[in-house]
């Protein structure tokens, strides 16, 4: 039966399974390149060292390629440019006595679910202990990149005028019981963002562009005993979401079936923010973007929240 190149995602890991590259196929390959041997060994190791190369290049290019055959990048490589990079190339791609499997192409080569999965990239602007923000009825609010500059149409109603603190963590209680900020001008008007609860975001004036602020945990002002949903007010307004390393749901039915479980199953764990180089990227019907840090089962922003119950209703609706 002829097969199609669009067939090579179902064929190849009946081709590959069980394909093993053993400790002494492994140095006779390496040893093949020193000129003590035969003539005729060092061609050899040459060729069949290129075939596999090229074996798992085109694999990884293939599973990952457009659907247009034609377009497909494929990378060459000439067989035994030096030594390091192929005994680099041999531990990667075949480690001793490991079968290869799809499971070994490089990371990124694959297309997971309804997206393709993005890299970490934090939206939340400064470092963990200095960052713009506002405080406001007892919350504070940290400052996020995007979008630079926030439409009117974006804003809800005014909430009252800032008054600016260069250190908001010597402010006492009853001025974050109003509204203080370190980021915008002293009298700024500080509102509420359009479809969102005041508790999970605001939006003020900031170098002349008004940007977006997210509930974020700052000095001990926290979630004060709510739930994640008081926090986090996006039930039922989910477009898509973005579990940075893992996929992207792009079915808004299906996202916020998952931020349901989120915001039904979470359980407060403190008010620290846990470190972390994953995210979730929650991309809103208005096109606004939230952002929870991710560690494991922990979900960071306003506290930390354990819910392993998402993590795995996710995997399994990418899947």
């Amino acid at each position: 039966m002829k097969r199609k190149i669009t067939d090579l995602p179902v064929v190849a890991p009946e081709m590959l399974d069980g394909l093993r590259v053993g400790a002494e196929l492994r140095a006779r390959i390496l040893d093949a390149r020193r000129p003590a041997l035969p003539q005729m060994w060092p061609r050899f190791a040459a060729v069949a060292c290129a075939g596999a190369v090229a074996l798992v290049i085109g694999v990884a290019a293939l599973v990952s390629a457009p659907s247009d055959p034609g377009t497909v990048p494929i990378e060459i490589h000439a067989a035994g440019e030096n030594e390091d990079s192929l005994e680099n190339l041999l531990e990667n791609h075949f480690p001793t006595d490991a079968p290869i499997l799809l499971a070994d192409v490089p990371g990124g080569s694959l297309t997971i679910g309804s997206g393709s999965a993005s890299t970490f990239r934090s939206l939340f602007t400064g470092d963990a202990g200095n960052f713009s923000l506002i405080g406001f009825d007892g919350g504070a609010y940290r400052m996020l990149s995007q979008p630079g500059s926030l439409g009117s149409s974006a804003l809800g109603n005014a909430l009252g005028s800032v008054s600016h603190v260069s250190d908001p963590s010597q402010a006492d209680s009853s001025a974050w019981f109003g509204l203080i900020s370190n980021a915008a001008d002293d009298g700024a008007t500080v509102y509420a963002v359009s479809g969102l609860s005041p508790k999970t975001a605001v939006a003020a004036e900031v170098g002349g562009n008004m940007r977006l602020f997210q509930r974020f945990t700052y000095s001990g002002y926290g979630p004060s005993g709510g739930s994640l949903e008081s926090v986090l007010d996006v039930r039922g307004k989910v477009k898509s979401l973005d579990l940075s390393g893992v996929g992207k749901i792009t079915d808004s039915a299906t996202a916020n079936a998952l931020i349901n479980t989120l915001l039904d199953n979470a359980v407060f764990k403190g008010n620290d923010v846990t470190r972390s180089k994953e995210a979730l990227n929650i991309e809103l019907n208005s096109g606004l973007v939230l952002q929870l840090l991710v560690s494991q089962n922990t979900f960071s922003a306003c506290g930390s929240w354990s819910c392993p119950e998402f993590i795995t209703a996710f995997q399994a609706a990418i899947n």
